[in-house]
């Protein structure tokens, strides 16, 4: 081994040496900082009712049928209850902070003929989607 790798192997070695002793001795602003930037994620817990529904929850494909049946849709103000499609496409790509939602854009009337489930190709169960979000809100 030429003497040029032994002084490029030493000054590493050193380097790798001098890493390890300051971060042991150093307190890095990183943590405290991350925490004053780290925003919410809103993950909760999903209810072991709701979590074997779930596969079925995210089969929605976005059709839009259940709008098209469902006889509430039209019958709010814009902006408010646009219809069971608005919540099953969010829902079916994952988890949204629900907690921004008005009442109104879930809320059902629960028709009770459940005409929305009825005509879905892919199953869903709507009403009970909706119930899980309106828990949330």
């Amino acid at each position: 081994m030429s003497l040029k790798k032994v002084k490029a192997l030493l000054a590493l070695a050193w380097q790798l040496v001098c890493h390890f002793v300051s971060k042991l001795f150093s307190s890095s602003p990183g943590l405290k900082e991350f925490k004053l930037q780290y925003k919410d994620d809103f993950v909760f817990p999903i209810p072991a009712a709701y979590r074997t529904l779930w596969p079925q929850f995210e089969k929605c494909i976005s059709c839009r049928l259940c709008d098209h049946y469902c006889p509430d849709v039209g019958q709010h103000s814009f902006g408010d209850f646009q219809g069971p499609s608005y919540i099953l496409s969010t829902l079916s790509r994952g988890l949204v902070d629900y907690r921004y939602l008005s009442q109104n854009q879930v809320d059902c009337s629960g028709c009770r003929t459940h005409s929305c489930e009825n005509v879905c190709p892919e199953l869903v169960p709507i009403s009970s989607v909706l119930n899980f979000v309106k828990g949330y809100i």
